[in-house]
């Protein structure tokens, strides 16, 4: 096949990294989720715990130490700004999947990019996340909540969209059409169609 990016959004509960986990290993490239946070941690003074709040909220400031005093930075801003340079490098470097991080929003510009968002009803997310987290029912719907508002935000003051939205992406899916492992077949086909040489 040609060269290509799987961008892979989805709703929380639905499945989404467990199906991006699938088709990277069934096209033999590598899925990229959490790798993100890690190399911005590298990249900065930041501790781990204050690049995953940065990331997901506006305004937080981290201090660094220079010759003059503590000078401080919007580490919000920072981590949006470092997990765009990564997804393009990642874009350019190699076929791979990258989920989440808006990465369909900063390879807009590409060709070789298929952007798809994975998505499920409410109670098939609700039971995913009971048993990914061994939760009750009402925890996990309270998890569910308040990550879809989290993520909603942050996509929202990336990007200037919204998640979910159809025109910016090619493929949508419920995994519970089909489930994980024949959603992440069918995912397949038509990358292999969309970038076969």
């Amino acid at each position: 096949m040609k060269h290509f990016v799987i961008a892979i959004g989805c709703d929380f509960g639905a499945g989404g990294i467990e199906i991006a986990k699938l088709v990277a290993s069934k096209l033999g490239v590598e899925c990229y989720d959490r790798y993100f946070v890690d190399e911005i941690v590298k990249k900065t003074d930041a501790k781990r715990s204050d690049a995953e709040k940065a990331d997901m909220k506006n305004g937080v400031l981290y201090g660094v130490e220079t010759g003059s005093g503590m000078y401080y930075e919007n580490l919000s801003k920072k981590v949006i700004r470092l997990q765009e340079e990564i997804i393009q490098n990642l874009a350019e470097q190699e076929s791979c999947v990258i989920v989440g991080r808006s990465g369909n929003y900063f390879l807009r510009q590409r060709d070789d990019v298929l952007s798809i968002y994975i998505y499920a009803p409410k109670e098939a997310k609700i039971k995913h996340i009971m048993e990914e987290y061994n939760v009750s029912e009402k925890k996990a719907a309270e998890m569910h909540k308040e990550k879809e508002m989290a993520l909603h935000a942050r996509h929202k003051r990336v990007t200037g969209t919204y998640r979910g939205d159809r025109y910016a992406r090619q493929l949508m899916i419920d995994s519970t059409m089909f489930g994980y492992v024949k959603t992440a077949d069918f995912i397949c086909k038509i990358i292999e169609e969309k970038f076969k040489d």
